[in-house]
């Protein structure tokens, strides 16, 4: 890729999940308008993305630590806990 294409890759894919973020936003919202955000679960799961350039690949196949490892968000009601999750677990399509 000539460096006018990388730039355009990395900001499309920064595009993407600026707008994704804004939709989430607007759920969350949604669910707070209707009163019903007391009372529903919100699951936000990802696949790990590209990796844009990182160690020389602009592809999704490596093992690279970013690679293996996917975001999961996990809201419930009545919950104010938070924490992360460090043992090793799959997510299987």
């Amino acid at each position: 890729m000539s460096p006018r294409e990388q730039r355009l890759a990395i900001a499309s894919y920064r595009s993407c999940a600026s707008h994704v973020d804004a939709q989430l936003g607007r759920l969350l919202d949604a669910l707070d308008a209707t009163r019903l955000a007391a009372s529903t679960a919100v699951v936000v799961h990802s696949d790990h993305g590209f990796s844009l350039g990182r160690h020389g690949r602009w592809s999704k196949y490596s093992l690279y630590e970013e690679a293996a490892r996917v975001p999961m968000l996990i809201a419930l009601p009545r919950t104010t806990r938070a924490y992360a999750v460090g043992e090793i677990v799959e997510a299987v399509d």
